[in-house]
């Protein structure tokens, strides 16, 4: 299988294995001088060592990719480290930089017209909202996320890891509004995810993963820490502020 798909098949279920194959790619593309497989290695070693709790160490891969893909133009790789690079600081509490990315992924996204990507950087703009205690803005970005993924797959019913999480994130914004009826209509998406995902998972299992569509999308899930009301207003404030700055 080759390597790039490799690293796809693998990214959310085994980061470590992700990485190891990065690494291969990686030593491959130099060996070649094929600078697309290298920014793509560090992309993706970026984004396994962020999975396996190394957010510095996940950062200093993702800016030796942007560097290699600034170089030669790899735009449609970009977009991607960027959105990444967004989760991260997210991920981190910098939720003003964390929007600053996404604003940078978007303008890539909309030029070359991802509309999948597009949907994935509302979706995480919606977590910073989560983690700002902005529950009702985080509810309407999740949304828009949820037009966008139905746009690029209508009629679809094979939904990816990605689309789950988004469907979780909306429930978890409609509760916390207390659109509880709301709330269970997307719940019953969830589970529906769920079984075309297991069933996938199964068809895997049994030697046809090689059919996986290749989806270079960053999945963010909302933290379920305990937050003071403090830091909670403190983060509503600055997400609010930024999000007015990148509008």
């Amino acid at each position: 299988m080759d390597k790039r798909k490799e690293i796809i098949k693998y990214r959310f279920a085994d980061p470590q294995r992700t990485y190891n194959i990065c690494c291969e790619l990686l030593e491959q593309g130099k060996q070649s001088g094929n600078d697309y497989d290298i920014a793509y290695a560090y992309l993706y070693m970026g984004d396994a060592v962020f999975a396996m709790g190394n957010a510095d160490e996940g950062l200093k891969y993702l800016m030796m990719a942007e560097k290699v893909q600034k170089q030669n133009g790899f735009d449609e790789q970009r977009m991607t480290t960027y959105n990444i690079i967004g989760v991260i600081y997210s991920d981190m509490g910098d939720l003003q930089l964390s929007l600053d990315y996404y604003h940078a992924a978007m303008e890539l996204a909309r030029k070359y017209s991802n509309i999948e990507l597009q949907a994935m950087i509302y979706n995480n703009v919606g977590v910073v909202f989560t983690y700002a205690g902005d529950y009702v803005n985080a509810s309407e970005y999740f949304k828009k996320s949820y037009e966008y993924l139905n746009q690029e797959n209508d009629g679809d019913n094979e939904l990816s890891c990605s689309r789950l999480s988004l469907y979780l994130n909306i429930c978890e914004g409609l509760h916390n509004k207390k659109c509880y009826a709301e709330e269970k209509a997307y719940l019953d998406e969830a589970a529906a995810a769920i079984a075309a995902a297991e069933a996938a998972n199964a068809a895997a299992a049994a030697g046809d993963a090689d059919e996986a569509e290749e989806a270079e999308v960053a999945e963010v899930k909302p933290k379920r820490t305990r937050r003071t009301k403090a830091q909670i207003e403190a983060d509503k404030a600055a997400a609010e502020a930024a999000a007015a700055a990148a509008a």
